[in-house]
């Protein structure tokens, strides 16, 4: 696997950037990954360069697999928080029509293995349902590991920490219970299962985390009330940028 980076000279970059694409081997970027813009030294241009942005460039074994197969998957361990219903449901039928064995994890759903049923008699997986709360570090760390232990039989390829929950709250009339259950929900509840599942990777030595996050991470609705959901979905997009860049 090679990177295709877009570097600007050091020695230019305040006046008058000038970017340049080029295709560098791996071992162009000996400390990758890394969040750019950074500086760094790439030994195959011999100079020190700002790294403006780089992207993995993937290529199959063999060339004339079907680019279709190559999305597959087939043989993949994936998880989901809140997958009972709404955006968790759908990532769900997703993941399993894609051909992933899929776990996914509800709280208070009365239907959630009736769902499961339907979406893996559907799709010819696997479909499972456990009950847990995202809000509680230590009961969804220990789900979360039983599922890679049972379900995946000692795997864990894929996490979707989509468990989220929102409520109008005019801003002034926030109590500490409606505040609290919201962030703990879409903000703590990231961070938790983003722990649970980075152990699990970094014994694997690999694994992919996701992150469901909200357009109201970055923006404020009107006329909608949602101080609570927007900013516990900007700490969450935050988290995801925090993690990447120190685990």
């Amino acid at each position: 696997m090679g990177y295709k980076g877009w570097v600007g000279h050091r020695e230019r970059i305040v006046s008058r950037p000038v970017i340049i694409e080029r295709q560098f081997p791996s071992s162009a970027f000996p400390y990758f990954p890394f969040s750019p813009p950074c500086s760094t030294f790439i030994p195959i241009l011999g100079r020190p360069v700002i790294i403006l942005a780089v992207m993995p460039l993937y290529q199959p074994a063999d060339l004339n697999t079907p680019v279709l197969s190559q999305f597959s998957l087939k043989g993949k361990i994936a998880l989901v928080t809140g997958g009972s219903g709404g955006i968790g449901r759908q990532v769900v039928s997703g993941l399993a029509e894609a051909g992933a064995d899929v776990a996914f994890i509800y709280r208070t759903a009365t239907d959630a293995h009736e769902t499961a049923a339907k979406i893996a008699e559907r799709t010819g997986v696997r479909v499972q349902a456990y009950q847990s709360d995202v809000t509680k570090r230590e009961t969804i760390a220990h789900t979360i590991e039983q599922i890679a232990t049972e379900f995946g039989h000692g795997r864990l390829d894929i996490v979707i920490a989509n468990a989220g929950v929102c409520q109008n709250v005019p801003s002034l009339e926030y109590e500490e219970d409606t505040w609290n259950y919201m962030n703990s929900v879409n903000y703590d509840g990231v961070m938790w299962t983003a722990i649970a599942a980075g152990r699990i990777f970094k014994k694997q030595g690999r694994g992919n985390l996701i992150i469901t996050a909200s357009v109201s991470a970055t923006l404020v609705n009107v006329p909608q009330t949602q101080a609570a959901y927007n900013s516990s979905k900007a700490g969450a997009l935050q988290l995801g940028k925090i993690g990447r860049a120190h685990v």
